[in-house]
């Protein structure tokens, strides 16, 4: 019986992603309205590509096939050339690659017939980087169409997989994930092998809207408390062995839950779990990470690479660390390995906490990815008095919990929002680490987070996104990665800034992953905040008599970091045993 790894993908104006993520050419060119590619004598093809390329790392390590085939449908002479793309370096991503052909035989493809070629020597290929397949037209015209990466080897487990989709008044978005799953993915293959659920936490989705689907109106606990009843549902039903869980706001190429399911189903380690990369949806070629790892705070993997650089592709192959959780945008797990469920933070963090709490064996895989929105466009006081919480806690119930690293990360924090001159953003900080130092009382309490949203609004008085207009404001642009080493000796002798007038002008700085040196901040006594993609900002004033104050504060928050150290890291594991629990979430889930 054959099974399907993964088809060849081909771009869609969906995502808007370069063809070069997709495949390579040589004079060969793609028509989107016909989905195919087409030929003249001696153009080429090249399928070295994030989407497209296939993993032996995956598939001769993780998983357990015993042959790989491929099918082709199209029209025309060409010669086939299989290929593999492998590094010697690990640690560097711009090392050379090594690539060796393995086949390069004619074929002819022939239009409404599938063409089946048979790597006979796959158990010989290397056990790492990435295998290929390249075209060169060998005939005038001709035109690839399809085209798939397929095992007749029995698949090692049986996977039924329920994914969980957790709405909160977006229904643009939600509305187009259950038309694309329902359209794209439950074929006659797929049907009785995968779930679909969306917990409502707004509950205003329409019985019409829903298209047959699953719509379970849902109190709003935030994403943990939305993600714990998607989950609850699948484990209920009995026959689910598989759950993933999904942004409804992540758009994603459907192939990516089809190669999902064919690793849990190939997987030789029984607590494998898929985690999909994050693209960033305004510059869709770009990874925002690939893995992560929880370690004092969280560290994407190959954050800002490039996938349409063929030595990122076989580099994210090797990720230096083992991934230890895995996003909610694309989480796929076994249920019969949850040994917690996850802490109400909410939202943020929820997900670090499932996977660190529970063993997983978290895997990635090229071509398993969502577009999402860039996380710095994203944060903002309430977000930043969320992480702040979820950060502390996350390290306290770490097996090797560390002080110094947790008043490091606590003080890092803060610093670069002080630096920034974000104000109510430390407000909402020194309040995340007030509500840990509560206890257990407090998260039992404070699930559904009611209260504690009208407190934050109260605190947030500047940081306030509208609409700007930056012709009408005169401002000053500074660099925003570098300062001057007599910069820096300026703002040190003036003792961080305190001693310097304060000039009466506006500085612009971009919303994004980059915080400018405070050398070159210091001096304004106003700071734009813009964000170019939705032309909203605010304005934030620069007072020496605040900064001060908040550096006072920092340190005060720091000594009761070191004061209520053995309290936390002897406390939280005991909270995470009481709350982090199916009990628990029944409870305020009213199930």
């Amino acid at each position: 019986m054959k099974t399907t790894l993964q088809k060849i993908l081909y771009p869609s104006l969906a995502f808007n992603t370069d063809h070069n993520a997709y495949f390579r050419t040589a004079g060969a060119y793609f028509i989107l309205s016909e989905k195919r590619i087409n030929f003249h004598q001696k153009d080429e093809i090249h399928f070295n590509t994030y989407y497209n390329s296939i993993s032996l790392t995956m598939w001769k390590q993780t998983c357990d096939i015993k042959n790989l085939n491929l099918n082709l449908k199209g029209l025309g002479k060409f010669f086939l050339r299989i290929s593999v793309a492998k590094k010697n370096n690990y640690f560097d991503a711009h090392s050379p690659i090594d690539t060796i052909n393995y086949e390069n035989i004619e074929i002819q493809l022939n239009q409404n017939e599938t063409y089946q070629y048979t790597l006979n020597f796959f158990e010989q290929l290397p056990d790492t980087g990435i295998l290929y397949f390249s075209l060169v037209c060998i005939s005038e015209t001709g035109f690839l169409e399809e085209g798939e990466w397929y095992t007749t080897t029995k698949s090692k487990n049986f996977v039924k997989l329920g994914i969980v989709i957790t709405h909160f008044n977006r229904k643009d978005y939600v509305l187009n994930a259950i038309d694309r799953i329902k359209t794209q993915l439950f074929d006659e293959y797929y049907k009785d092998k995968i779930d679909l659920v969306i917990i409502d936490n707004s509950q205003n989705l329409t019985k019409e809207e829903s298209k047959g689907i699953t719509v379970i109106p849902n109190e709003n606990l935030g994403g943990s408390g939305g993600f714990m009843r998607g989950l609850l549902h699948y484990k209920d039903n009995g026959n689910f062995t598989h759950v993933q869980f999904m942004d409804d706001d992540a758009s994603f190429e459907i192939d990516a839950l089809k190669r999902a399911y064919s690793i849990l189903a190939y997987a030789k380690n029984p607590k494998t779990a898929v985690s999909g990369a994050l693209l960033r949806e305004d510059i869709p070629y770009l990874l925002i990470e690939q893995g992560a790892k929880f370690k004092n705070g969280c560290i994407p993997f190959f954050a800002n690479t490039d996938i349409r650089n063929e030595n990122i592709i076989v580099h994210t192959e090797h990720p230096l660390f083992k991934p230890n959780y895995g996003a909610w945008w694309f989480f796929a797990f076994p249920i019969s390995y949850i040994q917690n469920f996850s802490f109400p933070f909410f939202v943020r963090g929820d997900d670090v906490n499932f996977s660190l709490s529970n063993d997983f064996n978290i895997v990635n895989n090229n071509g398993i990815a969502c577009y999402g929105e860039n996380f710095a466009t994203k944060e903002s006081p309430v977000t930043l008095y969320l992480d702040i919480r979820n950060n502390l806690i996350n390290q306290t119930i770490q097996k090797k919990p560390s002080l110094s690293k947790l008043y490091k990360s606590y003080k890092s924090f803060y610093k670069i929002h002080l630096d920034l001159k974000y104000y109510d953003s430390i407000e909402t900080i020194r309040l995340g680490l007030k509500d840990v130092l509560k206890g257990e009382n407090f998260w039992i309490e404070n699930v559904d987070m009611q209260s504690k949203r009208k407190e934050l609004a109260k605190i947030i008085k500047y940081e306030k996104p509208e609409t700007i207009d930056l012709t009408s404001i005169d401002y000053d642009i500074v660099n925003p990665y570098f300062s001057s080493r007599k910069k820096r000796l300026k703002y040190k002798f003036s003792i961080c800034g305190l001693l310097t007038p304060l000039k009466n002008k506006i500085l612009l700085k971009e919303k994004n992953t980059v915080y400018p040196p405070k050398e070159n901040i210091y001096k304004y006594k106003y700071i734009l905040t813009y964000n170019s993609l939705n032309k909203k900002g605010f304005i934030v004033p620069n007072s020496k008599l605040k900064n001060i104050k908040y550096y006072i504060l920092m340190y005060q928050d720091l000594f009761k970091i070191i004061f209520k150290y053995r309290w936390l890291k002897k406390e939280y594991p005991k909270i995470m045993k009481n709350i982090a629990t199916e009990k628990f979430w029944r409870k305020n889930l009213k199930i």
